[in-house]
């Protein structure tokens, strides 16, 4: 489909440029899936979110759960929630997603210098086939020289084959893991009194944050750890949904910002409208990447707006827990 690579080559290029380019793929998608109003939404600008056609997590969770890939192909689950079914994404376009996932983690944790071995605490795409975060680590691995995979087995973590490699290695290493899994493997080696000296240029990226469950310690918490045991002081947070083709990456100070085709904006739960820096509303992601699926999704995680992103705070009341961080190794 025309639109489909319109939009794949417009992510290898690192754009749209600017708002008024970001609404006008954003019109085309919307005509394309049938929206009636899609030639006002250039006009409409970012004044008007309720206009738009707003999908919810709740969406994602109305069709069946089969098992499997179906009739359109592979699928993609939420990893869970206090509820019985989980949501489903549908991947019409693979390489759509594969190509999201590699150009933002280019954008915003391949800087120099380049980190030799991938080293990851997530399972890979052929141990979780339906988790969109294994199939990201799957994706993102293969643009390092090495990769190492700690977490094949469905609920448990190779600690001494992890141990093992941060303890023999003279290259430097990238190291991808949920929030809680970070949290595992570091109380590991604190328990057995050991620390790291990772080589230079070593970074270690952790997703999950607010929608994730259990008794694990903040982000803050966390980097520091990473630095005491590990000796990184290169530490990147990620955020992202299942219903999402599309990530956003922390800039320091736990605030958060898209990668160009995506845009996340906190608004109020009242009108829609997008609340000032500083100021408390829901998360509005509007997904370029998602032509092929929803492309406007409201969630139900709290965040503060900032003036150029946002941080994440937590999941808005009665609202089920859910996220990678859920499903934890031990």
């Amino acid at each position: 489909m025309k639109i489909v690579e319109q939009i794949k080559k417009m992510i290898r290029e690192h754009g749209p440029r600017d708002d008024a380019e970001f609404l006008d793929y954003l019109a085309k998608i919307l005509a394309f899936q049938g929206f009636k109003d899609a030639g006002q939404v250039v006009k409409w600008g970012f004044d008007n979110l309720s206009r738009l056609p707003i999908a919810t997590e709740e969406t994602f969770k109305q069709e069946p759960d089969k098992q499997g890939s179906d009739a359109h192909g592979m699928v993609f689950r939420t990893s869970g929630t206090t509820q019985k079914r989980r949501g489903i994404r549908r991947v019409r376009d693979y390489d759509l997603y594969r190509t999201s996932a590699r150009e933002g983690f280019r954008l915003y944790c391949l800087h120099h210098p380049m980190p030799e071995t991938f080293i990851s605490l997530v399972p890979s795409a052929s141990a979780r086939p339906d988790s969109s975060l294994s199939h990201m680590a799957t994706i993102v691995a293969g643009m390092f020289r090495q990769q190492a995979f700690f977490r094949e087995k469905q609920a448990e973590i190779d600690h001494q084959g992890f141990q093992a490699l941060l303890r023999d290695t003279f290259e430097s290493v990238f190291i991808f893991a949920t929030q809680a899994d970070l949290n595992a493997v570091i109380t590991k080696i604190q328990n057995s009194e050991r620390s790291f000296k990772l080589p230079y240029g070593s970074r270690v990226m952790f997703t999950g944050g607010p929608k994730g469950a259990g008794n694990i310690v903040g982000p803050k918490e966390l980097i520091s750890m990473v630095s005491s045991l590990f000796g990184v002081h290169d530490t990147i947070q990620e955020f992202g949904m299942t219903e999402l083709f599309s990530q956003s990456y922390d800039i320091g100070d736990n605030r958060f910002r898209t990668v160009p085709w995506l845009r996340t904006l906190v608004v109020s739960p009242v009108d829609m409208k997008v609340v000032k820096p500083g100021e408390q509303g829901l998360l509005m992601h509007i997904d370029l990447a998602n032509v092929l699926s929803k492309p406007v999704i409201l969630s139900h995680d709290i965040a503060i707006a900032t003036s150029d992103g946002f941080i994440p705070v937590k999941r808005a009341p009665d609202s089920p827990s859910r996220g990678c961080s859920q499903d934890a190794g031990a």
